[in-house]
């Protein structure tokens, strides 16, 4: 079952102005020698189109400038910003806010965690629409390395 956690102190990859952050793990059993760029494919992979399609124009809506969705990059359009076997650092500049997700591939779970930076009044005033819809989309993507892990 996903679960919303503290953040931990020790990643690498946060913005240190972060205006707001967030951790959602999945259990153990998910932590099966997979990298975490892996998963991080895997788990957009089992999103779908529908889910995938609500995330870009979301970002896009919100002023963020994607990337061309290639290698290295990922399907929703975020750069892969740093790799290592056991974390990866996803992330895209924006107009208004500056978004940046770790994906952390721990003993006991796997992790998600999100850092925005806002630019200013404006910013922190779109994070503040955005953010509902980001925990139910990030619970969601969570839930897929569940339905993964299953397989």
């Amino acid at each position: 079952m996903v679960q919303r956690v503290r953040p931990p102190d020790d990643l690498e990859g946060l913005p240190a102005r972060a205006g707001y952050v967030d951790a959602y793990a999945a259990p153990a059993r998910i932590a099966d020698g997979r990298s975490a760029r892996a998963w991080a494919d895997l788990i957009l992979d089992d999103a779908g189109p529908t889910v995938l399609a609500v995330i870009r124009t979301v970002q896009r809506g919100a002023g963020l400038l994607l990337v061309t969705p290639e290698p290295p990059n990922l399907a929703v359009g975020w750069a892969v910003l740093h790799e290592e076997p056991d974390h990866v650092v996803l992330g895209v500049e924006g107009r208004v806010y500056t978004p940046r997700v770790v994906l952390a591939v721990r003993q006991e779970s796997l992790l998600l965690v999100t850092a925005v930076e806002p630019r200013g009044l404006v910013g922190r005033l779109v994070w503040t629409l955005v953010a509902p819809l980001h925990r139910v989309t990030v619970r969601t993507l969570t839930a897929a390395a569940e339905r993964v892990a299953a397989r």
